[in-house]
C-alpha cells in the first residue's frame, strides 16, 4: 500500500518539477519579450500629435504578438 502510495507521489512529484521548468521558461521568454519591446520603445520617440496617425505606432503595433 505505501509502495503504490510512494510511486503516485513520486510521478506526482515528477509532473510538477516539469511543470516549474515550464513555467520558468516560459517566464524567462516572457521577460525577453518584454526588454525587446523595452529597447524598441526606447529607440522611437513618436513626435507625432496625432497617435493615430503615426506611422511608427503602426508600424511598433502590428511587432506585437498577443
Amino acid at each position: 500500500m505505501l509502495a503504490l502510495l510512494k510511486n503516485r507521489l513520486k510521478g506526482l512529484n515528477s509532473w510538477l518539477e516539469n511543470k516549474v521548468k515550464s513555467l520558468e521558461k516560459d517566464l524567462n521568454n516572457t521577460k525577453n519579450d518584454f526588454e525587446n519591446i523595452e529597447i524598441i520603445y526606447k529607440s522611437f520617440s513618436c513626435k507625432s500629435v496625432d497617435l493615430k496617425n503615426c506611422k511608427i505606432c503602426d508600424s511598433l503595433q502590428k511587432k506585437i504578438y498577443y
